[in-house]
């Protein structure tokens, strides 16, 4: 990476960054720092098919007292944490609405899989993203009267059946995750401790989208 990508690159970082950008660095560590540095790839028909499913899957909350928790929680938009200056923007993916009517809010991440089987490389940045979330709604949940759930939900969906493939239940030890997200918002303002997945897991390279292999400082074409 040339000094103008770099300093081009560092530019766009006060901008804040986006949950699932941060999250991909349990998938890669370089990916994570060009999708938090502004690079952004194409949306392909997977995306498209994630969408439409996460749609169908969540449930729209209509209920009395899942209208009167969104409208609190809207009202402190934008939902972001900051961490050494940089914030981390997130929205309301989904809420289960059945604790809310106790005060109780659980988030659940969803994924969708075109397979009906769910390999272990996906699970933990999709675990890290639900973490996040709930680090970032952590202090917002609580200053308009709510409690978080002690246990929170991965979901991979099959996107044709629309059923829950795998749920991963999840506790979040906030103190753990809040140093856990600095620790990597420290890597990625030094630009240090990075590595690419091309020792360990080469095949992630060979699936890279175009737009992160052609700024990526570990991509070899001989992977």
């Amino acid at each position: 990476m040339s000094n103008n990508q770099s300093n081009s690159l560092a530019s766009s970082f006060s901008r804040g960054l986006k949950v699932s950008d941060l999250a991909r660095w349990e998938w890669c560590n370089e990916e994570a720092f060009l999708r938090c540095h502004g690079v952004e790839r194409k949306v392909t028909v997977y995306d498209q098919a994630g969408t439409a499913v996460h749609k169908k899957v969540v449930r729209p909350l209509s209920q009395p007292w899942e209208k009167e928790f969104f409208d609190k929680l809207n009202k402190q938009r934008p939902f972001f944490r900051e961490i050494q200056g940089v914030k981390i923007f997130g929205g309301v993916d989904a809420i289960e609405g059945e604790g809310l009517r106790q005060g109780i809010v659980r988030f659940i991440e969803c994924k969708t899989r075109g397979e009906r089987s769910v390999p272990p490389f996906l699970v933990k940045p999709a675990i890290f993203q639900l973490q996040i979330y709930a680090w970032l709604f952590q202090p917002i949940i609580s200053q308009i009267g709510y409690q978080l759930a002690d246990v929170h939900y991965v979901d991979f969906v099959h996107r044709e059946s629309m059923e829950i493939i795998n749920r991963y239940p999840c506790v979040i030890h906030y103190d753990a995750i809040g140093q856990q997200v600095n620790g990597v918002i420290t890597s990625l303002l030094r630009n240090e401790n990075i590595h690419g997945a091309q020792e360990t897991e080469p095949w992630k390279c060979k699936n890279c989208a175009v737009e992160f292999k052609e700024r990526c400082r570990f991509w070899k074409d001989s992977v």
